[in-house]
């Protein structure tokens, strides 16, 4: 509990380092995890084997302890009685405690009692180790190119190099797909390739964790595709079941043993295919549910031509793993031309330069900035205003020529018949509405809306 006591807890209790973290991991016996202030990597709990990484051994560390190795790291992997992380200056992998088996990947089975290198010189950036004191195995997934890279104890293929052999350094499997996501536990390894999201195990198939489908338990030596169609943010593998995030709209999905409910589908059945759990609440973080417009809106505020086209990628990282890509295709708005002059414009002027032009096709440009879902306003002096029912600002353009609005904008409108209150309307030559700012700020356009249009047409 690194609380300075060995008491069960049944909830969740600090530990007596008041520090903030960056990153925890819970191994069998122990834990460890990133300091943010330093990025220092502090451990707990058992040492029999040396898995605190302070060169000591056989006291158990009571509260959070550093370990002997100085560098800063980007993560940690507490695992059975070893531990590993990877440094921040290099992205190496290093590894400290029990050796057996070749867990720690630097050629040897020897112990760690201090963070020790693996053989391979290849920056990471997720390094994960497994639960299973007699047969372990670590996974790790490269920086370069997302290849993932197993070692230690081979047996049912859970290194994933078509073998069931020992590997004493970290070895490619047999998929040369990039990969954003690993996890791994006992006899079976997981992971999602990044070009698709699909998620892959391979080892061990008891209790049916592959999750291909397959009713028999027949062991995949090398990464093998799920049952499904569905692309995952996330998975994680226990010691008898696998379950993961899905991408869509962030549904658990599980598979493997069943009689403990572990599926979380409300039955007691294993399953040989990912199933949904019972609860449909969106799991993994906040989506995005209007990304073009959000990535518009970040785009058409930078230095950009009208009728540019611009494709937006974006992944998040929560400091274990990475997403996929996101990919959202938009195009720059374009400033319209609008008629000049008439009694069906509306125009809005400084004292030498029209700032704002609406014509009777509904459409609008701004000269300057345009500044939405701002609340109540309080406009300068010399700003054209228009108030609410309440008369407070909902809507005003100053001198410099940029426009602000309590509330959001929508274009290519149809304003049907406009009810009664305080706000402010345009009509068009055949007595139709092309343009209203409504009681809450909102602005409605029967054409289009530009601003940062520089002259006006």
């Amino acid at each position: 509990m690194g609380d300075n006591s060995q008491t069960d807890r049944y909830v969740p209790t600090l530990t007596v380092d008041t520090s903030a973290y960056l990153q925890v991991s819970a191994g069998r016996y122990n834990t460890c995890g990133i300091r943010a202030n330093d990025s220092r990597v502090l451990c707990w709990g058992n040492n029999d084997n040396y898995q605190i990484g302070d060169g000591t051994f056989g006291d158990e560390a009571t509260e959070p302890t550093l370990t002997a190795d100085t560098d800063a790291y980007l993560h940690v992997s507490s695992g059975d009685t070893y531990a590993c992380g990877i440094r921040e200056s290099d992205g190496r992998v290093l590894c400290w405690g029990y050796g057996g088996y070749y867990r720690l990947g630097d050629g040897s089975a020897s112990d760690n009692t201090v963070p020790g290198l693996t053989s391979d010189s290849s920056a990471y950036k997720i390094v994960e180790t497994s639960f299973g004191l007699l047969y372990p195995h670590t996974c790790g997934i490269r920086e370069s190119d997302g290849r993932v890279l197993c070692w230690g104890y081979g047996t049912y293929g859970k290194l994933g190099d078509g073998a069931t052999t020992t590997n004493t350094a970290p070895t490619l499997t047999s998929d040369t797909s990039a990969y954003f996501d690993i996890s791994l536990a006992y006899h079976t390894t997981c992971g999602i390739r990044e070009a698709d999201g699909k998620a892959l195990c391979w080892g061990s198939n008891d209790y049916l964790k592959q999750g291909d489908g397959d009713p028999s338990t027949s062991d995949n030596l090398n990464p093998t595709l799920i049952d499904g169609e569905e692309a995952y943010l996330q998975i994680s593998v226990g010691r008898n079941s696998v379950c993961g995030i899905r991408e869509s709209d962030g549904r658990v999905l599980c598979w493997g043993k069943g009689t403990s409910y572990q599926i979380g589908d409300s039955f007691v059945s294993d399953r040989n295919v990912p199933t949904l759990t019972y609860d449909t609440s969106v799991y993994g973080g906040e989506f995005f549910t209007d990304g073009v417009f959000n990535f518009f809106e970040l785009i058409n505020s930078s230095e950009t031509a009208d009728g540019e086209v611009f494709t937006v990628s974006c992944r998040a990282n929560n400091g274990v793993i990475t997403s996929n890509w996101d990919n959202y295709t938009v195009t720059i708005m374009s400033c319209p031309d609008v008629t000049s002059g008439g009694i069906k414009s509306f125009v809005v002027k400084n004292q030498t330069t029209e700032c704002l032009r609406v014509d009777e096709d509904g459409d609008a440009r701004l000269i300057g900035e345009y500044y939405s879902d701002q609340g109540a306003l309080v406009p300068p002096a010399d700003a054209f205003l228009i108030k609410g029912a309440s008369g407070n600002g909902i809507f005003y353009v100053d001198a410099q020529c940029n426009m602000y609005s309590s509330g959001s904008y929508f274009t290519g409108v149809t304003i049907g018949d406009v009810p009664d209150g305080n706000f402010y309307v345009m009509r068009s030559s055949d007595s139709s509405y092309v343009f209203r700012v409504d009681p809450s700020g909102n602005i409605y356009t029967k054409g289009a809306l530009g601003w940062n249009c520089g002259t006006m047409s």
